[in-house]
């Protein structure tokens, strides 16, 4: 048993001595009190440390207990805080324990949100930048022009409310959008959990062809991500509450995640809901999650990872030939003492299997080294017309990665692209922007050295988007253990331009192939020519 778990099971029973005098109130669930008592708290972290009282009169009870401990993702550290628009990064890990990129995601997901009035409007609005930063956090590719995910989402109250169905909004940004501007407001203040249930079936999921924007679950399963406190309006209608769960997994191909929100009003969560909502599973509580433990976006994005696992029946969403690509593309890496050899490597062949897959002629390739000065490698006028794949492989194979002095003077990279390489140089290359728009291709580790700089560098690069560049970032990890998630945040035209995405590790040997297959994916939905 985890030493976790053991806390829990010691301090449920040292607290029931206590319960006596002040118990708050108890949901009865077939015999068996569930409480959640708040023991301590303090102002300078906001937490709450929580004891669970069982009233035990038989073994079932005595089962039911031991289940309950073992579901340690809705008893967590209480924290409240602003949700931020992107996820912090994980800390950066040593180099035996890189997350390796996740899995591209196939199926069609309903988010579903509790908005009655036991639930406050900012626990609300954390729920849906919640479901915002997990779909950001998911790895979602594009095959022949349609995204591998499509989105609903519902909410409820008394009333139920659609939001927007599957198939509304065509790519990832428009659903984000979508997402966070959703009115929470609330539809009659009652939960009525049994009508959210229900409206699944009635405008969103059934057998196959029954709602035209619900594709074949064989390729593209269905899921559910519920956002609720688990507490529906009173007993006359826990029957009906009840009858929705028994069909929410009666249907196949359905899996059901639940994201646990905090009830205002101190009211504790059903047993039935809490257990019954989420899809069953062999390990106890493995779909129930907290808002308020801090690794619940990240879990529920691993979950989801790899419980929709595109299919290898599938067409790869990588063709072969991705088509003509119109753009002039500076890649940019970072050759600074913070950087190991092998990752920069890994650097130069990723830069290598874009110029093998992009065109010659349609596609302008120009390349430096970076640490506390900018050293320009080649660009297009170097070769004259001869300016093939081959010469480009051959430029790549030459270009000088060791390093030169041990800063990273990042702003210095940033002033350079806008005074030297997107300045429409003819003579370099750089052709008119809208018909062959700007790509800075930039490989680093979100490190400006010395630091103090580093809002200089945010500056630049947001100077550099306004120009009409587009700033895609490859994540390198930082061989000294400093954590770049800030500049990670900021310098990528938007979050599909950071690869590895968020919560998803570094470019390692493991997740090479996959960032690759993203970023050409990237090429070809934005920068495909015009005919």
């Amino acid at each position: 048993m985890q030493t976790g778990t053991l806390f829990l099971v010691i301090l449920a029973i040292t607290a029931s001595a206590h319960v006596a005098e002040a118990r708050p109130q108890i949901s009865d669930d077939d015999g068996v009190n569930v409480c959640i008592i708040p023991l301590i708290t303090t102002s300078e972290t906001k937490e709450t440390i929580y004891a669970i009282y069982v009233r035990m009169s038989n073994l079932k009870h005595i089962l039911v207990c031991v289940c309950l401990v073992m579901i340690p993702q809705f008893i967590q550290s209480q924290t409240f805080g602003d949700e931020e628009l992107l996820p912090d990064e994980t800390s950066p890990l040593g180099p035996n324990e890189f997350p390796s990129l996740q899995n591209n995601v196939c199926g069609d997901i309903l988010f579903i949100f509790d908005t009655s009035c036991s639930i406050s409007m900012e626990e609300r609005v954390r729920a849906k930048w919640h479901a915002v930063n997990l779909l950001r956090s998911l790895n979602i590719a594009e095959r022949n022009g349609q995204l591998d995910v499509r989105v609903g989402a519902l909410s409820f109250s008394k009333w139920t409310n659609i939001h927007f169905n599957l198939g509304d909004y065509t790519t990832k940004a428009e659903i984000e959008f979508a997402l966070a501007n959703m009115n929470m407001t609330d539809y009659g203040c009652r939960t009525h959990t049994h009508k959210a249930i229900n409206s699944i079936f009635t405008n969103f999921f059934g057998t196959d062809g029954t709602f035209p924007a619900d594709r074949p679950d064989g390729n593209y399963p269905d899921m559910v991500v519920y956002y609720g406190d688990g507490v529906s309006y009173n007993e006359r209608i826990l029957s009906k509450v009840e009858d929705s769960i028994q069909l929410l997994h009666s249907v196949p191909n359905l899996l059901v995640y639940m994201v646990l929100l905090q009830n205002q009003y101190g009211n504790v969560a059903r047993m039935d809901e809490l257990l019954g909502i989420p899809s069953p599973n062999i390990i106890p509580g493995r779909n129930l999650l907290s808002m308020n433990s801090g690794e619940s976006l990240n879990t529920l994005s691993q979950l989801i990872s790899q419980d929709f696992r595109c299919k290898p029946t599938l067409p790869d969403p990588i063709a072969n030939d991705p088509g003509n690509i119109c753009v002039d593309i500076v890649f940019g890496f970072d050759t600074s003492c913070s950087i190991r050899d092998g990752d920069k490597e890994l650097a130069r062949e990723l830069a290598k299997e874009i110029v093998r897959q992009v065109k010659s002629g349609t596609t302008h390739i120009s390349a430096f080294t970076f640490d506390e000065d900018v050293y320009p490698a080649f660009y297009p006028a170097h070769f004259g017309d001869n300016n093939g794949a081959e010469i480009i492989l051959q430029a790549l194979d030459n270009l000088d990665m060791s390093k030169k002095v041990c800063k990273t003077n990042t702003p210095k990279v940033f002033e350079q692209m806008d005074n030297f390489y997107f300045v429409d140089n003819v003579e370099l290359g750089d052709r008119p922007d809208n018909e062959y728009p700007d790509l800075a291709i930039i490989f680093y580790d979100g490190m400006t050295s010395p630091g103090r700089l580093s809002i200089r560098t945010i500056d630049r690069a947001a100077a550099l988007k306004e120009k009409g560049v587009d700033i895609l970032l490859i994540k390198l990890w930082n061989n000294r253990d400093k954590d770049g998630s800030n500049e990670f945040k900021f310098l990528p035209s938007s979050p599909d331009f950071l690869i590895p995405g968020v919560q998803q590790g570094f470019l390692t040997q493991q997740s090479f192939q996959l960032a690759v297959n993203n970023v050409l994916s990237l090429l070809d939905k934005t920068y495909t020519c015009s005919a």
